[in-house]
C-alpha cells in the first residue's frame, strides 16, 4: 500500500469550531469535501517545483505540508495524536493561483519517470508506461490532477481552509 495525502476542505467558520475541538471525526464531519491522492503527492510536489523560485517551491510544499498547525492554537496542550496541519484561506488562494497556471500539457511535459526515480521521489517506482492500470506513471498523475487542482480552486473561491494529512 502506498502513502497517500488526504486534503479536507472546511469553511472558515466551521474551521473555528475545529480549532476549539480538533478531533478527527469533527473536522471530517464538517468538511465540504475531501480528496485522497494515492501515492502521487510527492510526484506533484516535485513536478510543480520544476523551474520555480525558492519562494514558489516553498509554496508548492505547502500543498501537502502546511506550516500552520492546530498545535499553534493549543500551545502547551497534548492533542493526543498527529498534528493537524492546515492552509488558511490566504494561503489556499495563493496555492490555487499557482495551480491555475498548470494544465495537463504542462504536467505531461514536466513528467520524466527517470528524473523522478533518480531524485528518489516517493515511491521511487515511477514508470514510463502510460497504461491506466499501472500506478505511478503520467496517466496516474493526470488522473489525480483534477482532484488536487479542483479542491484548491473551490476552496479558494469559497474562502475555505484546507487541512492536510500525509501518511
Amino acid at each position: 500500500m502506498s502513502q497517500s495525502a488526504t486534503l479536507y476542505r472546511i469553511g472558515a467558520t466551521d474551521f473555528e469550531s475545529v480549532v476549539q475541538d480538533p478531533a478527527y471525526a469533527r473536522f471530517r464531519a464538517l468538511s465540504k469535501e475531501f480528496v485522497s491522492l494515492q501515492g502521487t503527492h510527492e510526484g506533484f510536489r516535485f513536478l510543480l517545483s520544476i523551474g520555480r523560485s525558492a519562494a514558489e517551491k516553498e509554496l508548492v510544499t505547502q500543498l501537502f505540508y502546511p506550516a500552520e498547525s492546530l498545535e499553534d492554537a493549543h500551545e502547551g496542550e497534548d492533542l493526543s495524536g498527529d498534528a493537524i496541519h492546515y492552509n488558511n484561506p490566504d494561503k489556499v488562494f495563493a496555492l490555487a493561483s499557482l495551480l491555475a497556471g498548470v494544465d495537463d500539457t504542462t504536467l505531461t511535459r514536466l513528467y520524466d519517470a527517470n528524473e523522478l526515480n533518480e531524485n528518489d521521489v516517493y515511491p521511487g517506482a515511477w514508470s514510463v508506461t502510460t497504461s491506466a492500470d499501472i500506478a505511478f506513471n503520467v496517466t496516474h498523475i493526470l488522473q489525480e490532477w483534477p482532484l488536487l487542482k479542483g479542491l484548491y480552486t473551490r476552496a479558494a473561491s469559497d474562502g475555505d481552509v484546507v487541512i492536510s494529512f500525509v501518511g
